[in-house]
């Protein structure tokens, strides 16, 4: 456009619009006057601010005015876009344009005005980033989801999974574990005949009637054998040995009935009875116990079985010491209770059972009272300790020691209790020969130190700087 043609009137000073300019005209004398037609050009005018004159020409809540030169431009806030109109803003639904505004797997999005929402599906927890679905580890965060004594919790992705432990069973809520009655669920867990079955929190025990023996499965019951004045048991049979009507026994089973009895034990390849490899007398020989499950209780039965009062320390020894034993392997995985009066009374997996090898026979040191000295003092009555052991004396080391062990000490030799001990060989000079005794543990009541569990007859990792020394209170 090269000029914009304006009428004058006899009227006062007027503004004029056209095309979106605006024109400044003077006043015209009064009277009826011709009016020309006058071009002015375009750059001579001012541009109108259609935003700010027209303020609802663009949307008037999401939408945002442009101002143009002659015209104007609308745009949209964030979450909305224009409407072919030009003016209106209508929301825009990023859940459906956007299909990965949240999680596409576990992610549930919900539109909003200008915006969106992401949520998660039951067993996930919206991440931090507000989009990210991550699996709620639910027996993790909550410890009851499964039964929390006999239930086993599986997380898995989005729920869990509970089960339950041997002897029991799911109940229909899904969660609580309930005890398998196995008695009555399964009528063939005791012998059906002469069993009895006594069902017990997540197992069952069987029994038998009177006149039969439980077979060593836990299950069968075996009808005993009548021999002589004996009831044979345990599948024993009937009959004669050496002109006399006894039972004869399946490899496992020993004695008069083929019930477990005592077995005749001894100790060899020692310096004396006290000492040596195990071995027990089964069915006319003797033979080895293997070392598979051994522990100190294990030899204070086999020692109170010889008549000593307890074994020598925490002391398990094998073939390095006492040789390797011949002939049968008589025991294996004995565990003794502690109360026993014999091994063939503690627990194992049978006579003749095994899988061991001569090299993994046990030995075993009994305590015998030790003849103690207190030397290097004033008297009898302080001193290194010095023990007496097979022909020489030797010293005792001051690891772990105690007034407890002093006591012990002082006891033995007459005195009432100790009123002092040393844990170095400063104050009565250090031993020569060997250290006999180390980590020494008192309870109190023993009689004599060789009854105080220790780490065996010189097993030791001391130096004689280390000999302990011990003063007795009062007069023997």
């Amino acid at each position: 456009m090269d000029g914009v043609r304006i009428l004058r009137s006899r009227s006062d000073a007027t503004v004029t619009k056209a095309f979106g300019v605006v024109f400044d005209v003077d006043p015209l004398p009064t009277g009826d006057v011709p009016v020309p037609i006058v071009t002015v050009a375009s750059t001579s005018v001012g541009d109108v601010d259609e935003c700010d004159v027209h303020s609802d020409w663009c949307d008037t809540t999401n939408g945002v005015c442009t101002n143009l030169p002659g015209s104007f431009s609308c745009s949209c806030t964030a979450g909305y876009e224009l409407d072919m109109d030009g003016r209106t803003c209508n929301d825009v639904d990023e859940c459906g344009v956007h299909l990965d505004s949240c999680d596409p797997t576990n992610g549930v999005c919900t539109n909003m005005p200008g915006t969106f929402n992401c949520s998660c599906t039951a067993g996930y927890v919206l991440d931090m980033d507000g989009r990210t679905c991550n699996d709620v580890d639910e027996c993790g965060v909550h410890l009851d989801s499964c039964d929390p004594t006999n239930g086993v919790c599986t997380n898995m992705p989005g729920t869990f999974n509970c089960s339950c432990t041997a002897g029991y069973v799911l109940d229909m809520d899904g969660r609580t574990c309930n005890d398998v009655d196995e008695c009555d669920v399964h009528s063939g867990s005791c012998d059906t005949t002469n069993g009895v079955c006594t069902n017990i929190p997540g197992t069952f025990n069987c029994s038998c009637t009177a006149g039969y023996e439980l077979d060593m499965d836990g299950r069968t019951c075996n009808e005993g054998v009548l021999c002589g004045s004996v009831m044979c048991v345990n599948g024993g049979e009937c009959g004669t040995t050496e002109g006399n009507v006894k039972c004869q026994c399946p490899q496992g089973y020993a004695g008069e009935d083929c019930g477990t009895e005592p077995l005749e034990t001894r100790l060899v390849n020692g310096s004396g009875a006290f000492e040596g490899r195990v071995e027990v007398y089964y069915q006319g020989s003797w033979g080895t116990v293997c070392d598979d499950l051994w522990n100190t209780v294990n030899s204070n039965v086999v020692c109170r079985s010889l008549g000593y009062i307890t074994a020598a320390g925490d002391y398990v020894t094998r073939t390095n010491v006492f040789g390797n034993g011949t002939g049968d392997i008589i025991l294996d995985n004995v565990q003794c209770v502690g109360t026993e009066t014999n091994i063939a009374f503690c627990p194992h997996v049978g006579y003749g059972n095994h899988n061991c090898g001569h090299d993994e026979d046990v030995g075993v040191i009994c305590a015998e009272p030790l003849e103690t000295r207190l030397v290097n003092g004033n008297g009898a009555f302080e001193g290194r300790v010095e023990v007496y052991y097979q022909g020489s004396w030797g010293t005792v080391c001051d690891d772990l020691w105690n007034t407890l062990n002093s006591n012990v000490v002082c006891r033995s030799l007459g005195y009432p209790q100790a009123t002092d001990f040393f844990r170095s060989a400063d104050k009565f000079e250090e031993g020569t020969g060997n250290i006999i005794l180390d980590n020494v543990e008192c309870v109190g009541n023993e009689t004599n130190i060789a009854f105080c569990q220790h780490a065996g007859y010189r097993n030791h990792n001391c130096e004689h700087y280390e000999d302990v020394c011990v003063i007795c209170a009062g007069k023997r």
